[in-house]
């Protein structure tokens, strides 16, 4: 994690809402990529953003889940990428209209990993834990996923009761 977040008002907000380091970490990449207007994101793709990042950060239980499901992590991460490359080729006419998509685009990822975080925190409260791990980062964005990445996710075999079982198999077996 790059030292200069910590006096993020973001990354301040993602520990008072007691995320894990590792969430907070994969939440903040995606953040810089839009940032760092690496993607044009907005909504549905954010959501594919956070899996990938989740998928190709360090070990994590969001991981072993996956893995208790049998899912192809690394079959699901190209299914990612292609979905995401997608959203990449975008024409535009001038660079103010970059200018402003990319502004707008970084809004809307803020918004969505804010509503991810709360997503996560339900659903931590539900496993009757007080920290946002990522195993609740993944049931939320399971939860949220749009047509195109609720059908990745089903290929992929990946549901959300599927998640929750193999989740309270990883953490309490």
């Amino acid at each position: 994690m790059d030292a200069r977040w910590f006096s993020d008002p973001i990354f301040q907000s993602l520990v008072s809402k007691r995320c894990t380091t590792k969430v907070i970490d994969v939440l903040l990449q995606v953040l810089q990529q839009a940032a760092d207007r690496t993607r044009l994101l907005n909504h549905p793709f954010t959501e594919s953003l956070a899996l990938l990042t989740l998928l190709r950060s360090e070990i994590n239980v969001a991981q072993a889940a996956l893995k208790e499901m049998q899912v192809d992590s690394e079959g699901l991460g190209r299914r990612l990428d292609w979905l995401l490359n997608r959203c990449d080729r975008v024409n535009y006419r001038s660079h103010e209209q970059v200018a402003d998509d990319l502004a707008h685009s970084y809004q809307e990822v803020a918004a969505t990993i804010w509503d991810l975080v709360e997503r996560g925190k339900r659903e931590a409260g539900t496993l009757g834990n007080d920290w946002v791990g990522t195993e609740h980062l993944l049931l939320a964005i399971i939860q949220t996923a749009d047509a195109c990445l609720s059908s990745i996710l089903a290929g992929a075999g990946v549901s959300l009761e599927a998640a929750r079982r193999a989740i309270h198999k990883v953490l309490y077996s």
